[in-house]
């Protein structure tokens, strides 16, 4: 008679919590299986799927982790309330439990799970002890996702997680594509209203944009006077009525900044004429990208002198320019996001607060990083600081289309823009670009909320 080593995955014994150092069927003893081939209860493999298990048996809780761990990243816990705290935590993607726990039975935490917003889509598998169609139907019922009764098979117990997290996926991104749709019908509203807005705002813009030209001549013109005045009077004595004017007027002061704050008015004007039509084009579908070879680095240093001016207080800025080559981008947009994040950090900062920007080359992208050490975005709210016309800011203050139109932009050039939570001393929002390539016929989705791969479903534009 011959014993064979490793059985097959049809052999595999099928355990219950009877079986706990009892021999198997005449297969293996849990205990023996358990000791030579699960890993530790709260080992995770990177990047796999997360999995939390709820079981008060040692040793069956282990095996169940020994046969999830080899394709998902596996915590195990001994009761429910502890699997509740793991679940608000880690936001894993399936929970597998057991229905009879001491503290909180599985019952009870599918109740408090599905009653949670924030974990309500997380599938639930109850492994039980009661078999048959009433205890199937009853734990259905009560707002479980699936159900499996013990005795039960190692490959039924990983093809139903399988099944769980394949769910999971799907129905995630359906929320999302409704989520984009539902924007988009807003959009092309928003598209409509701001068409008739700009045609009342278009004379207006430009009466102040053509009316800024010719100040920026007479100021410098006049400037040029009054610095030849000045020298012929002191070259001819001084005068202490005009001596006295020049000290109150700050002559020297006024000469250095005077054309450099018309200048920038100037091209603030300019810019708010530009973002009003590209605005109004690019919600209407109707936009094209102006790319053009330019300089990442200059574009955030003119953007940060433009903010700078209007700044209060004693806010500090960081800047960690890396080399990064000139590379085709449409530098008005790209000027328009920029703006909207720099204000964002200064408001989140405020006048004592510290504002960092970061540019380098990941890749074959080109990375603008702005950061602050304001409060952060909240997490209840972070899956939707990207909607248009979502707001935190007080009525009044905001109309909660900056994020959305800037994430917009950035898709459109074949990029992303996205809120890394894993910052933590404030908020911290990433630009990522193409440096090649043709963007102009990126696919028209919205910005992930963390890189896709089968294991990682898109829920929002927020990345850990």
């Amino acid at each position: 008679m011959s014993i064979p080593r490793k059985l097959a995955d049809s052999q595999a014994p099928i355990l219950s919590p009877h079986d706990v150092r009892q021999p198997a069927g005449g297969l293996w003893a849990l205990e023996e299986h358990a000791r030579v081939e699960q890993p530790a209860s709260n080992e995770h493999v990177p990047d796999a799927p997360r999995i939390v298990v709820a079981e008060d048996s040692d040793d069956l809780r282990a095996y169940i982790a020994s046969i999830l761990s080899t394709e998902f990243s596996v915590t195990a816990v001994a009761d429910g309330q502890a699997a509740y705290d793991v679940a608000r935590a880690e936001k894993p993607d399936v929970v597998v439990s057991d229905v009879m726990m001491p503290v909180m039975d599985g019952f009870e935490l599918v109740a408090k799970m599905k009653a949670d917003p924030e974990l309500a889509t997380i599938p639930i598998l109850l492994l039980t002890a009661r078999a048959g169609t009433e205890a199937s139907a009853d734990s259905l019922n009560r707002g479980a996702d699936d159900y499996l009764s013990k005795p039960f098979n190692p490959r039924d117990l990983l093809s139903r997680v399988r099944a769980a997290y394949r769910m999971k996926v799907l129905n995630s991104r359906l929320r999302h594509a409704e989520r984009r749709a539902a924007n988009a019908e807003r959009l092309a509203g928003l598209g409509r209203l701001l068409a008739n807005l700009s045609h009342e705002l278009n004379n207006p813009v430009n009466v102040v944009y053509n009316g800024l030209i010719p100040v920026e001549q007479y100021s410098r013109a006049l400037g040029e006077y009054a610095i030849a005045c000045d020298a012929f009077v002191s070259a001819a004595g001084g005068d202490r009525t005009l001596a006295a004017l020049r000290e109150t007027l700050e002559f020297d002061f006024i000469m250095e900044d005077l054309p450099a704050a018309v200048s920038t008015l100037r091209d603030a004007a300019h810019r708010v004429k530009d973002v009003q039509l590209n605005l109004r084009l690019f919600l209407q579908g109707q936009a094209a990208l102006k790319r053009r070879p330019s300089n990442l680095n200059e574009l955030v240093k003119s953007s940060l002198e433009l903010t700078q001016r209007g700044a209060l207080g004693t806010l500090r800025t960081e800047l960690a320019l890396g080399d990064v080559p000139a590379f085709p981008f449409d530098r008005a947009r790209l000027s328009q996001v920029l703006l909207n994040l720099l204000k964002n950090a200064e408001d989140a900062a405020g006048q004592h607060g510290l504002i960092r920007v970061e540019t380098s080359v990941v890749g074959g992208s080109a990375k603008l990083v702005v950061s602050d050490d304001g409060p952060g975005v909240p997490e209840a709210v972070r899956d939707r600081i990207f909607e248009p016309f979502f707001t935190t800011k007080e009525v009044g203050l905001g109309t909660g289309l900056g994020l959305a139109i800037c994430a917009e932009v950035i898709t459109h050039h074949g990029g992303r823009l996205y809120l890394d939570t894993a910052y933590e001393r404030g908020a911290r929002f990433v630009i990522e670009l193409p440096m090649s390539g043709d963007a102009e016929d990126a696919s028209d989705v919205m910005p992930l909320s963390r890189p896709v791969s089968d294991s990682n479903v898109p829920h929002a534009a927020v990345i850990p």
